[in-house]
């Protein structure tokens, strides 16, 4: 479990031996993944890879109770702009 939330969990492990990739040891890659049936989410993500390293993925402070109305009210200063006519735009590689 994961706070109050049930997830299932599956680890897969790979080991790739000696010289697969010119190593001169196994190379051991774990993936885990835990996920709520219930939410359809992925809860937790663990990984770890000597290509990569380790990584965590986790969601947090999950809360199964409506959300506040609030955030879905239209702010009082929006407009609606009907723009007529193409538009064009300019995307540029890199710099800053």
């Amino acid at each position: 479990m994961f706070g109050e939330v049930v997830a299932q969990g599956s680890r897969v492990t790979t080991t790739y031996p000696i010289g697969y990739e010119g190593n001169d040891r196994p190379i051991v890659v774990s993936n885990e993944t835990w996920v709520s049936r219930d939410l359809k989410l992925e809860i937790q993500r663990k990984s770890n890879d000597p290509h990569y390293g380790s990584n965590l993925r986790e969601l947090q402070n999950i809360r199964r109770a409506e959300p506040d109305a609030a955030l879905f009210h239209v702010p009082s200063d929006f407009t609606i702009v009907d723009e007529s006519g193409g538009f064009r735009f300019t995307l540029t590689k890199g710099g800053s």
